[in-house]
């Protein structure tokens, strides 16, 4: 028995560590205040399957409005954020975006990318936003994985 269980001690010993996995959703308070912080959406979140995407970028602080198969910067400005084709674009250190465009709020591009639908949050909490982007104020968002062409429609206005 005692040799079956340093073996079993032994064996244990040489498995290799479980893979770290992102702590996708803790609760914290600081100053008495209550919030929640959020892991990595590549890795946290669910999506559709991967597909392309054509449209226009209006890169923006705190705003990244994408409108598929917008042509210009007033048609996608005029599409209320309940249409079906208007959605977050979120970019993240994974995605190519900042090796194809030279960012800069207030720009607007009309561009071509591969991307992923983000489908909403299967459980929700007190602390659940209501949709996504910044403040949870978007109804659609996809996360970009790769850029294939990006063209400059509106300069920022400086």
């Amino acid at each position: 028995m005692f040799l079956a269980a340093l073996l079993l001690i032994q064996g244990a010993a040489t498995l290799p560590a479980p893979a770290e996995t992102p702590a996708c959703r803790r609760e914290d308070r600081s100053g008495g205040a209550e919030f929640v912080v959020r892991g990595p959406d590549r890795d946290c979140r669910r999506f559709r399957a991967a597909r392309s995407f054509e449209g226009v970028w209006i890169d923006e602080f705190e705003g990244s409005l994408f409108v598929e198969g917008a042509q210009s910067y007033d048609e996608a400005r005029r599409r209320p954020a309940s249409d079906a084709q208007v959605y977050w674009l979120a970019v993240d250190a994974k995605s190519d975006i900042a090796k194809v465009v030279p960012r800069r709020y207030g720009t607007a591009y009309r561009i071509r990318l591969n991307a992923r639908e983000m489908l909403p949050e299967g459980k929700r909490s007190r602390f659940s936003l209501p949709g996504f982007g910044h403040m949870g104020m978007w109804h659609r968002s996809i996360l970009v994985d790769a850029v294939r062409s990006a063209e400059v429609i509106r300069t920022a206005p400086d």
